[in-house]
């Protein structure tokens, strides 16, 4: 490498490569690793950091063997032995939900490219499993955004969490 280091990439204001292989100077899509503590039992969880590869089976390689199934709003991904053995889930998305069923606790560590923090969502009538974009929490007006003026949604749940909006007020934890 002439007049750098391994890991610049070399053009347009010299950004640098990061653990990902991600050449570029956005700040959000720089790599993470995230672990999720995974209970003996339904999990609710969304994977705002993903790797390249977002198939099933190569996310929850490191857990298979205590996983019993993987589920979002229309399809699942049961388990024998560490295997798939039925439905139709195959690949995982940043903007949806999951329900993660462990027949054993388990932490599972996952290393890959954050969600892009513009992300809009298509919310349909209904119940919706949907990804939250980040590690922490937000405050909930700021969380649901514009929507929430809209008066469209009435409940949201999380894990461990849950609010109703009754007659004009949003009560719960």
């Amino acid at each position: 490498i002439i007049g750098g280091s391994a890991n610049e990439c070399g053009t347009c204001g010299n950004p640098v490569k990061d653990d990902c292989d991600t050449c570029d100077d956005v700040d959000w899509n720089d790599c993470e690793t995230v672990t999720f503590e995974f209970g003996d039992n339904a999990n609710l969880a969304s994977f705002f950091v993903l790797p390249e590869d977002q198939s099933v089976e190569s996310v929850f390689s490191d857990v298979a063997l205590d996983l019993l199934a993987v589920a979002n709003g229309g399809s699942a991904a049961l388990f024998t032995d560490g295997e798939i053995t039925n439905g139709s889930l195959s690949e995982l998305d940043q903007e949806s939900g999951y329900w993660v069923i462990m027949d054993n606790a388990a932490d599972l560590s996952i290393e890959g490219t954050p969600i892009d923090p513009q992300t809009s969502y298509d919310i349909s009538e209904g119940a919706n499993l949907l990804g939250f974009p980040q590690p922490t929490g937000v405050d909930f007006a700021t969380g649901l955004g514009q929507e929430l003026g809209l008066g469209n949604i009435y409940a949201v749940l999380g894990q461990g969490v849950s609010a109703y909006k009754w007659n004009n007020i949003w009560i719960g934890s």
